[in-house]
């Protein structure tokens, strides 16, 4: 695999990582598995199951975070890309997550859901932007160590440059 798949792959962990952390959700790990060309970023964020007519506000805020931190990897990845070439990495897992998100949420994949993503989106765009040096600290520390704990993740974040935490 060229190295600037791995690169990609690492700055697309490292987006979801960051944007996680930026939520005040733990990780658990964070891999790069070039050998497949895929990654993972396990966080703590528990699971839930969603009704689309018994939405309380408790499951849209945990539906946000759940967003956010999937579309932390396009983000990033399309940051680090500069927009010059097709996404390498906006992963199939990741789309069937959202899309599966959003028909729990709004019980199908209409224009309230649409505009819901975009707002999304644009909020995840802030974080990346604004946490930009920490995800490439991540992405660096990714692609000579293959995996990471959570915790080695987030020192590798916080101990080079401060999280814009606000």
């Amino acid at each position: 695999m060229s190295t600037s798949i791995i690169e990609a792959l690492a700055f697309h962990e490292a987006g979801h990582a960051v944007v996680a952390l930026k939520l005040d959700i733990r990780l658990r790990s964070v891999d790069i598995m070039p050998e497949e060309e895929k990654g993972c970023c396990r966080d703590a964020l528990q699971s839930r199951t969603l009704t689309a007519d018994m939405m309380s506000d408790a499951d849209w805020a945990w539906a946000r975070k759940k967003a956010l931190i999937v579309l932390g990897g396009e983000a990033a990845e399309r940051v680090y890309l500069l927009e010059e070439c097709p996404l390498l990495f906006c992963s199939e897992p990741d789309e069937v997550e959202l899309k599966e998100l959003c028909c729990s949420a709004f019980g199908d994949l209409g224009p309230r859901a649409s505009q819901w993503l975009k707002e999304c989106r644009d909020e995840t765009d802030r974080i990346v932007e604004a946490n930009w040096k920490g995800i490439c600290s991540l992405a660096e520390l990714l692609q000579s160590n293959n995996h990471l704990s959570g915790d080695e993740a987030e020192r590798a974040i916080r101990g080079r440059h401060s999280i814009d935490w606000d």
